[in-house]
């Protein structure tokens, strides 16, 4: 929720400091909104077939590594299409899975509880991440820390999912 807020809110900002036109950097934006609506879609089929914790942490991965790729791409707007398209995708596929993964873990009985004690921390860090963003922007005027950090934390949350084991009941 940090990373995926962060990088969302600031992804316009980043590319017309690169450069780019306004009206380019907003179809791009579109375009990565429509390709996350079919990745969410494509994601949920994928989970029928393929271990959660598996698609979980290639997600998380892939779009971290394609996500510090867009400081080379934005100079092409070729690219950042490119980018909108692959990225969207795959980065559709995480809020399905997120919740598919908790349900997984902690059962069916147990999914309410578990995302109403998560949404106060998944909501902090979806203010968390703009707010840290802007702040590392306004200290060092760019975004290669904060989009380095998103990266960082993408890629160990990805190797998390591979390692994380579900609780064990005591009952």
């Amino acid at each position: 929720y940090l990373v995926g807020a962060g990088a969302n809110f600031h992804l316009f900002p980043f590319m017309t400091d690169q450069g780019m036109p306004a009206t380019t950097a907003v179809l791009v934006i579109s375009v990565l909104s429509v390709c996350a609506a079919l990745g969410g879609v494509l994601f949920g089929f994928l989970a029928e077939r393929i271990c959660v914790k598996i698609l979980m942490a290639g997600v998380l991965i892939s779009i971290g590594i394609i996500f510090f790729l867009v400081f080379w791409a934005v100079k092409s707007p070729v690219w950042m299409f490119v980018f909108a398209v692959v990225y969207g995708i795959i980065r559709g596929g995480v809020l399905p899975l997120i919740f598919l993964l908790w349900t997984e873990f902690y059962g069916r009985r147990s999914a309410g509880t578990v995302l109403g004690i998560a949404g106060p921390f998944r909501m902090a860090a979806n203010a968390a991440g703009p707010v840290s963003a802007a702040i590392f922007f306004d200290l060092f005027h760019n975004y290669w820390i904060p989009f380095s950090v998103f990266t960082v934390l993408l890629i160990m949350a990805g190797f998390m999912c591979l390692v994380a084991k579900p609780p064990v009941s005591n009952a």
